[in-house]
C-alpha cells in the first residue's frame, strides 16, 4: 500500500499583502497563519520567510518557498497551490526521490567545461573552478535547473557574504548568472533565477593594494628585505619582486626555462598572465645577480625559480601569503602597510614621477590589461628598447635611494 498523503491547512486568518508588509519584528521568531498551510515567518532581524506545511504518511514535514519580499504574499500562494496539486495526486513536491529530467550539476559542468577554453589565466581556471566545485555544486547538486528559485541562491551567496567574502559573492553570483544563461539557452528553464539578486547583495569593495612611495620609506624597506633572515629563497624572491615589479603571482610561479640568459630576459607566458598576452621583463644587472645566486641553492631538478621552503624536489610553490607574512613577522610592519603587490604601484609612482621615460613604456612594464587583447599579443615587445634601460635605471635608483 501506498504512501498515504493528507493536506491540513492552518487557520484561514487569510493574510494581506499590507499585514505581510507592516509585520514588525519582535524580540522572539513569530508566525503570520495564511490558510492551506502557508505562513509566514517573521525573525528578531526583521527578516521574513514563507513557509509551507504539510503532512506526509502521517508526518508533519515544513518547506521553505522563499523570502519575502522576493517572493509576494501572491506568489508564495501560487507555490503553495502548486505543492497542494502534487499532494492531491499522491506525490510529494519537494522530494528528493524524484530523479530530474536534467540535473543542474551536470549543466552547470558542461558549461565549465566550454567556458574555460576561453580562459587563457591558469589562475583564473582555477579559482573559477574552485567557485564553482566548493560553493555552487554542492547546494544544487541533483536539482532539477527548473526547480531552484532566486531565493535559493540569494541564500547560498548570502553565506559566502556573511564570511565577509564579499567579492567572492559578486564573483560567484556573476557565474551562477553564467550557468543558468547557459540551460536557458538549451531551453531548460523558463528565466533566469539568478538576474533576480541584482542589488541585493553588499556592493564590491575598492581594493588598493598598499605601497611606500617616499624615498626613505623604499630604501629603508630595501634594506630590511636585504637583512631578511627567515630564508634566502623568500629573501631573493622579494628582492627579485622589489627590482622587477612583476605581480606577486607571476614571481612566485617563475621557471627558469622562463629565463633567457643571452638577451637577459624573462618571458612569462600568456597563461600565466591576468590579460592573457605573453609578457618581457626586461632583467637588471641586479635582478641577475638574484637568479644567479639563487640557482646555486635551488634544487638541480626542480622547475620554480623559488620553490616553497618545505618543498622535497622544488616543484612546488610558496603560498600566497609566505611574503606577507615576512613582511609583518621578520620586519615588523603593521597588517596592510606592505604588500608584494604594492612593489608595483611604487615603481609606476617613481618611474612617472622621474619624468625620464614614457608612459606608454610604462604602462607596458606594468602589463597593465586591457580590452584589445589582439593588439596587445602582438605588441607584447613594443617599447622594449627603452623598457630594457628604464628597468636597469629603477634598479639602479632602489640601490642609491639612502634610508
Amino acid at each position: 500500500m501506498g504512501t498515504v498523503i493528507v493536506l491540513k491547512g492552518g487557520l484561514a486568518v487569510g493574510l494581506s499583502e499590507m499585514s505581510v508588509r507592516n509585520s514588525k519584528p519582535k524580540e522572539e521568531l513569530y508566525f503570520l497563519k495564511d490558510d492551506n498551510g502557508l505562513f509566514l515567518e517573521v525573525w528578531p532581524n526583521g527578516r521574513k520567510t514563507w513557509r509551507l506545511r504539510y503532512w506526509v504518511g502521517g508526518k508533519e514535514r515544513k518547506k521553505t518557498l522563499g523570502p519575502y519580499p522576493l517572493l509576494s504574499l501572491k506568489e508564495a500562494r501560487e507555490r503553495r497551490d502548486e505543492a497542494r496539486k502534487s499532494l492531491l495526486n499522491g506525490i510529494d513536491p519537494f522530494s528528493k526521490a524524484i530523479a530530474p529530467a536534467y540535473v543542474f550539476d551536470t549543466l552547470a559542468m558542461e558549461w565549465w567545461q566550454e567556458h574555460k577554453k576561453t580562459l587563457r589565466s591558469a589562475k583564473n581556471i582555477q579559482t573559477m573552478e574552485h567557485r564553482i566545485t566548493a560553493y555552487i555544486i554542492p547546494v544544487f547538486k541533483g536539482r532539477d535547473p527548473q526547480t531552484i528559485t532566486s531565493h535559493e541562491l540569494l541564500d547560498m551567496v548570502e553565506a559566502i557574504e556573511n564570511k565577509g567574502k564579499i567579492e567572492t559573492a559578486h564573483r560567484t553570483l556573476d557565474i551562477l548568472r553564467q550557468i543558468f544563461r547557459y540551460i536557458l539557452r538549451k531551453r531548460l528553464i523558463d528565466r533566469n533565477p539568478a538576474m533576480d539578486l541584482r542589488g541585493l547583495i553588499e556592493p564590491r569593495k575598492q581594493e588598493h593594494h598598499p605601497s611606500l612611495t617616499e624615498p626613505r620609506d623604499i630604501a629603508r624597506l630595501r634594506d630590511k628585505i636585504k637583512g631578511y633572515s627567515g630564508g634566502d629563497t623568500v629573501r631573493n624572491a622579494m628582492l627579485y619582486s622589489l627590482y622587477t615589479f612583476a605581480r606577486p603571482g607571476e614571481v612566485r610561479h617563475a621557471e627558469w626555462k622562463e629565463i633567457n640568459w643571452e638577451t637577459k630576459e624573462w618571458h612569462i607566458p600568456a597563461i600565466k598572465m591576468k590579460a592573457g598576452v605573453k609578457h618581457i621583463v626586461p632583467l637588471s644587472e641586479q635582478a641577475i645577480l638574484i637568479l644567479e645566486e639563487q640557482k646555486k641553492i635551488s634544487f638541480k631538478n626542480g622547475n620554480y625559480i623559488f620553490p616553497a621552503v618545505r618543498s622535497s624536489d622544488g616543484k612546488k610553490t610558496y603560498s600566497d601569503a609566505t611574503i606577507n607574512k615576512a613582511f609583518i613577522r621578520q620586519m615588523g610592519y603593521p597588517p596592510r602597510t606592505v604588500t608584494a603587490h604594492g612593489f608595483r604601484s611604487t615603481a609606476s609612482t617613481r618611474l612617472n614621477e622621474s619624468g625620464l621615460w614614457s608612459i606608454d613604456a610604462i604602462e607596458h612594464q606594468l602589463a597593465h590589461s586591457g580590452n584589445d587583447r589582439v593588439r596587445k599579443a602582438y605588441n607584447y615587445a613594443k617599447y622594449l628598447p627603452e623598457r630594457r634601460k628604464m628597468m636597469q635605471w629603477y634598479a639602479d635608483y632602489i640601490d642609491g635611494l639612502k634610508a
